[in-house]
Parts: C-alpha cells; structure tokens; sequence
C-alpha cells in the first residue's frame, strides 16, 4: 500500500480558515449590496431625470401653445373690467340725473297771463339730491297790484310742485330784495297795467313721489 505524506496540510488549513473567514464574509456582502444600492440609485436617477426631461418639455409645450392666449384673456378681462366700470358709473349718473320736462310742465301750467318769465337757470349734480334754479320774470297787476301777482304766482308754484314731486320737496322764495315794481307798464285787454319784477329761488328734492301726480292748478 503506497504512503501519502501532504506535507501542505498546515497551509491548506489556514488557507480555507482564511475563506470561511465572518468578517472577509461580511466585506464581500457589504460590498455586494453597496453595489446594488449605487445600480439602484443609477437606475432611479436615469428614470427621474427622463420624468424631468419630460416635463420640461410638456411645460415648454402648454406655455406655446397657450401662453399667447392666456395673455390675450387676461388683456380681455382688463378690458371688461374698465368697461364695466365704466357702464356702472354711467348708470349711476342716469340713475341720478334730473328730467326737467316735469318741472317746465309744472311751470308752464302754473304761469299765468300776467306773469311773464324772462329768464331760467338750473343746475342739477349727478351726487347732489337737490337741483337749484332761479326764476326772473315780470309780473303784471290783476287788481291787487303787481306784487300781489308775483306772490300768488310763487305759492302757486311751490303747491304745485309739492304735489308733483311729494310733500315737502321743493322750497320756493324770492330771492332777497328782488320783488320790486317798476316804472315800466303793460297792456293787458286793452288796459295798461303796473308792473313788477321779481327772482324767485327753487330748491327742489330730484326723487318724485311714488304716488300718482294730481292735477295741477293753476293762478290764471
């Protein structure tokens, strides 16, 4: 029977100690895994960059082929906007405005024959509730004298104001100093008569009442 002698047994022992070694062991698994978490990585990076890539291009793509209408709708809305602007405060000065057709009805129907107005200056506010207009004119005797004429023309005037725009609406005087006859004369049916000038001063509410306008008098 042939003799064997290993005379390397003591460096192969130590050489397969060597492999079976825990801590080589657990370098070559470290090292395993730190390659799989940087392939890992490397993979994530690439898909989030191509996201990336992606929607820049998307962005890119949305503000040409809608940046241009966006600017135009929001040029649109200012636009709108000053317009409605503008309506709105053209209604209010509709809203607020005076008819002076009513009144110079009022005035017409009021005057009587003998009283003769030679001049009407109003002027009404659109954020004013009151407009204001002076009255001169001349007034001819009815028998109590001109200036008695001018005063039932001026109560006249302001009842039937009050009817047509509501109680209490229009304040109607003369202006300080300015009832006074004159030496001037008329003829009225043939007779001639004294006469008298006067400025009566209105300030009346611009709101007319709600309720239906009776008739209205008359000083003839």
């Amino acid at each position: 029977m042939p003799l064997h002698l290993n005379l390397f047994h003591e460096q192969q022992k130590q050489l397969a100690e060597r492999k079976r070694d825990p801590l080589k062991l657990g370098f070559y698994a470290m090292g395993a895994l730190t390659a799989l978490f940087v392939i890992f990585y490397l993979v994530k990076f690439g898909t989030s960059a191509s996201l990336n890539n992606q929607l820049s291009a998307k962005r890119a793509e949305f503000a040409k082929k809608y940046e241009v209408p966006l600017k135009n709708a929001d040029i649109r809305e200012k636009e709108l906007a000053h317009t409605t602007t503008a309506a709105n405060a053209l209604t209010a000065r509709i809203d607020g405005r005076f008819y002076w057709a009513p009144l110079l009805e009022v005035l017409g129907h009021t005057t009587p024959r003998e009283v003769q107005i030679v001049s009407f200056n109003g002027n009404s506010e659109p954020k004013e509730k009151m407009v204001n207009f002076t009255l001169e004119g001349v007034a001819a005797d009815r028998g109590r004298g001109p200036r008695d004429t001018a005063e039932q023309f001026r109560v006249a005037l302001g009842n039937n104001l009050n009817e047509k725009y509501g109680a209490g609406a229009a304040t109607v005087r003369f202006r300080s100093g300015a009832l006074d006859e004159t030496m001037a004369t008329v003829t009225l049916d043939g007779q001639t008569k004294a006469t008298a000038k006067f400025t009566i001063e209105i300030a009346l509410r611009k709101q007319p009442s709600a309720t239906p306008a009776p008739a209205i008098t008359t000083t003839r």
